[in-house]
């Protein structure tokens, strides 16, 4: 009997027909099925039957004397491929493309499987037919992150537009801070760098500093010293510049 041999990531996409069809019948032939999970079909190089056909099976069992055959379903977790950008970053330019891909999810039907592998063992090696759900294919091609990627990679000049508008903005705030800063009194006699610092401290905890506390935070819940130093100094320079 001619058989194909496929890996299971490569054999053709054929149409799950219905599972409790498919069991009766196989019943009615004389065979045994048993219903399995996480079977070595799964993970093995697996033989596909002829034309991967309940036929091809049937007639396989009857010529090599198998009475069991076993059933695999495997059904995919929507939640799982389900996007959420609560903790992603410059997602803005692709959420229109996350909801609806979201909104793609809530018609598809998951109460049916993605995969269902139908096989028994001749000569200690598996041989069956396995069937995929068309509309659950590319789905399960990437995961939720791997998605989020790709959208990205769709969006990328928009990306990087968005990107460099927002470092503008920030290089003017800061710029705008620098003079600020430099126009205070209480920090032109700031001459040494831990002076500087000090005076950025007491500056930056007034409730009408907010803004510019937050600008030099970036994002962290502190501003890092680091920071206050190279700040103060660029303010500094300013100040120097100004006498010259």
């Amino acid at each position: 009997m001619e058989n194909r041999i496929y890996t299971v990531d490569s054999y053709e996409t054929a149409e799950i027909p219905d599972l409790d069809s498919m069991k009766k019948r196989l019943e009615s032939e004389g065979l045994f099925v048993q219903k399995v999970s996480d079977s070595i079909g799964r993970g093995a190089d697996f033989s596909i039957i002829g034309e991967n056909t309940l036929d091809d099976l049937i007639g396989f069992a009857k010529k090599t004397g198998a009475s069991i055959v076993m059933i695999d379903a495997i059904y995919l977790d929507k939640e799982s491929y389900e996007i959420d950008l609560e903790f992603e970053e410059d997602t803005s330019f692709i959420q229109k493309d996350v909801d609806d891909f979201n909104n793609t999810l809530e018609s598809m039907d998951f109460t049916k499987p993605y995969d269902v592998f139908l096989y028994l063992f001749y000569e200690g090696a598996p041989f069956g037919i396995r069937y995929h759900n068309p509309e659950l294919v590319e789905l399960a091609s990437m995961s939720a992150r791997d998605r989020i990627r790709q959208f990205q990679e769709e969006h990328e000049d928009d990306m990087r537009k968005m990107i460099e508008e927002r470092q503008r903005k920030i290089r003017e705030m800061e710029d705008s801070l620098l003079e600020q800063i430099a126009d205070v009194p209480d920090f032109q006699v700031c001459t040494n760098q831990a002076s500087r610092v000090d005076f950025l401290k007491r500056f930056l905890d007034r409730p009408e500093n907010r803004e510019a506390r937050e600008l030099l935070q970036d994002g962290y819940s502190f501003i890092p010293a680091s920071t206050l130093k190279g700040f103060g100094d660029r303010a500094w320079a300013i100040v120097k510049a100004r006498k010259n």
